[in-house]
């Protein structure tokens, strides 16, 4: 019934047909002397909204042009279509091939000879171009197919044979090269996307378009012990899923629509949402992700 295996010596592993080659590797040290952008552009925005002392709500795009922007969705909590942004925070985006964050400003690039770079945002909270690093942080993450991070410095990458490797990146605090793992926890994820939900929780879309939602118990040693697979959500054809925290969940459509769900039942696995709301249009992006 489910194309999810699981095994008590710590694999769970992971298979992806549709995704593309993605790694835990580097961002361009080009993102480093742009100016803000003026919110000129119409992605995703119709009536900005100035919210400094907000710390949730940051989402960062990857444009064609290898540009990064910086948005703030005030709406967050509701649904609403209120933005801060966007922002030009980074050049040169476009020669990685994934970017991810790690939370609290932390964001990881893998560059195409699979090198991972580690990045702070100093200007995470209002937009501003300012960083530290990068600092090379890993090699060897050119095999992967998805990679992202599960919080607390705790990063899951899927490689091309299928498995789920759980890593811990010990430096993540000041981008040294210490680490824990990797961990073999998973075989058999065929799926087209996949995300953290914060806390454990995993989210994968399947090629039919059903959400599956899954509880990583040994998240904090790399163990094998999981809660899951339960379905939570049908019709999920979307180019890009992503998780804004709390239980929010934002989709881009292929026609460049930002949507915006809440999954009620995240804690549990149950089948209970509020949504969708359509917060954003022109949403034609390369890659996004949460700041959170």
């Amino acid at each position: 019934m489910s194309r999810f295996s699981f095994s008590k010596d710590a694999t769970l592993r992971y298979c992806a047909t549709r995704c593309r080659a993605v790694t835990a590797a580097c961002l361009l040290a080009a993102l480093f002397v742009c100016q803000p952008l003026a919110a000129q552009n119409s992605v995703g925005l119709k009536t900005p909204v100035r919210s400094p002392s907000a710390s949730t709500g940051i989402i960062y795009a990857v444009m064609g042009d290898g540009e990064l922007r910086w948005f703030r969705h005030a709406g967050r909590g509701d649904g609403s279509f209120s933005w801060e942004g966007p922002k030009k925070v980074g050049i040169g985006w476009g020669e990685l091939t994934h970017v991810f964050s790690g939370g609290g400003g932390i964001v990881y690039g893998v560059q195409k000879n699979g090198d991972l770079m580690w990045y702070r945002h100093v200007g995470r909270q209002d937009g501003s171009f300012t960083w530290e690093g990068p600092k090379k942080v890993g090699t060897g993450w050119g095999n992967v197919t998805h990679v992202f991070s599960g919080g607390g410095g705790i990063i899951y990458a899927v490689m091309e044979s299928g498995e789920l490797r759980w890593f811990r990146h010990v430096g993540q605090e000041d981008g040294s090269f210490k680490w824990e793992g990797p961990k073999q926890v998973g075989t058999g994820w065929i799926v087209k996307d996949v995300f953290s939900g914060g806390g454990g929780i995993i989210y994968a879309v399947m090629d039919n378009g059903e959400l599956r939602w899954f509880r990583h118990v040994g998240r904090g040693d790399g163990s094998a012990v999981w809660e899951g697979p339960k379905p939570v959500g049908t019709g999920w054809f979307v180019k890009r899923a992503f998780s804004g925290g709390g239980g929010i969940i934002y989709a881009v459509m292929d026609n460049g629509e930002l949507r915006w769900f809440h999954h009620v039942g995240r804690d549990d696995g149950s089948f209970r949402w509020e949504g969708p709301k359509q917060v954003g249009t022109g949403w034609v992006v390369e890659d996004i992700f949460s700041g959170e």
